[in-house]
C-alpha cells in the first residue's frame, strides 16, 4: 500500500494497536480498555509494624474520617471509606488520638494523598504533579497512650506600646506560669 502524501485527507493506518495511547512516564503503552476505573476511596488499618503497608493482622479502623477538604465521610466496619471525587484535592486522614502517622522515605508524614487528573500550572517549585485516581490505604500506628496535652493560645492582643506590651507579658503570660495557690 502506498504511503499517502503529507497534503493528503486520507487517514494514515496505524502500525500497531498501542500507537493510539502511549504512557510516556511508565515507558509502555497500553489499549485505553487496560486502564482501570478511577478509585476515590480505601482502607484506613492500624498499621502495628509502621511500614505503610496492610499486613495480615493489622485491624481495619471503622469510625476514622477522611476527607478531601470539602467533604468529611466516616470508614465503615471494614475500614473503608468512599470519597465522591476528590478530583484536584488533597485526600487525607484525620488522625485520632492514640495514633501516629508513618513517614514518607523524604520524611514526611503519610496521611494524605493527592488527587490531580490534569497536569496543574507551571510553579517555581514543581506543583502538585498528574496522578491517576488510585485506592489510597491510610495506614495509623498505635502508640500508648499520653499524658493529657496542656496548650495555651494566646491570639493576637494588638499591642499598641512597649508598655502594653509589659503588662501583657506580666498579667497574661507570667501569670499562667505561676503555681496555682492561696
Amino acid at each position: 500500500m502506498p504511503m499517502p502524501s503529507p497534503n493528503s485527507t486520507r487517514p494514515r493506518p496505524l502500525r500497531n494497536a498501542c500507537a493510539s495511547i502511549l504512557i510516556t512516564a511508565l515507558g509502555w503503552c497500553a489499549p485505553a480498555a487496560a486502564m482501570p476505573p478511577p478509585c476515590y476511596g480505601g482502607l484506613v488499618y492500624a498499621d502495628a509494624n509502621g511500614n505503610g503497608q496492610p499486613d495480615a493482622g493489622e485491624a481495619p479502623l471503622p469510625g476514622m474520617r477522611v476527607s478531601d477538604g470539602v467533604e468529611i465521610v466516616i470508614t465503615d466496619a471494614q475500614g473503608r471509606y468512599v470519597l465522591s471525587n476528590p478530583e484536584g484535592r488533597s485526600t487525607f486522614v484525620i488522625k485520632p488520638a492514640g495514633y501516629d502517622v508513618p513517614r514518607r522515605t523524604d520524611g514526611t508524614p503519610d496521611h494524605w494523598h493527592n488527587v490531580q487528573l490534569q497536569p496543574g500550572p507551571a510553579l517555581r517549585y514543581g506543583g502538585i504533579p498528574e496522578r491517576f485516581p488510585a485506592c489510597h490505604d491510610f495506614g495509623l500506628v498505635p502508640r500508648p497512650a499520653r499524658e493529657a496535652l496542656r496548650v495555651w493560645v494566646f491570639t493576637d492582643p494588638q499591642p499598641k506600646s512597649r508598655v502594653d506590651v509589659d503588662y501583657y507579658d506580666r498579667d497574661i503570660v507570667q501569670g499562667r506560669r505561676r503555681p496555682p495557690g492561696p
